[in-house]
């Protein structure tokens, strides 16, 4: 073989192998992004609203905010506070009527949720425990998540109890 042959050959090759090992990892990224996009993805959010009411005046409620980040719609069967101590999940509650929306609640691709926790449930006893709110699904998943809105209300919770 003459000099210019050997080059243009290894010239080839080594292109073929870069294209080659290109190919291969976007077919990796491919495959994986296809099984990330059948996963069940929700983010919760625990917030404070804020409620007005004309004669009763404004009240501040915990709101539990529940997005669907993800391509498969999923229905959203409760939500439930994690306890500390003892480690089991607080009752869950029943959200306000009129407010929330209800459960079962069937969220669909990039769609939110809004559910309002009567304001006795902060008051109860074992409020002082809760470590974060959760949203379960149909399928038994369980999404958690806290939040400085979260823990002031479990603060405040805290305190109510030491002083009563």
């Amino acid at each position: 073989m003459t000099p210019g042959k050997d080059e243009l050959t290894l010239a080839i090759a080594v292109l073929g192998a870069a294209t080659g090992t290109v190919g291969c990892v976007l077919g990796l990224l491919n495959t994986w992004r296809a099984f990330d996009r059948d996963r069940v993805k929700l983010r919760v959010q625990p917030r404070c609203a804020f409620f007005s009411v004309p004669v009763e005046g404004a009240s501040t409620l915990l709101c539990i905010d529940v997005t669907n980040t993800g391509f498969v719609p999923v229905t959203v069967s409760q939500i439930i506070f994690n306890l500390r101590k003892p480690r089991k999940h607080f009752l869950f509650f029943v959200p306000l009527p009129g407010l929330s929306d209800s459960l079962p609640h069937r969220l669909e691709l990039r769609t939110s949720m809004n559910v309002f926790v009567p304001p006795h449930i902060p008051l109860e006893e074992g409020f002082g425990y809760v470590t974060t709110a959760c949203a379960e699904t149909e399928c038994g998943r369980k999404f958690k998540a806290n939040s400085g809105a979260l823990e002031s209300f479990v603060k405040q919770a805290r305190a109510k109890s030491r002083v009563g």
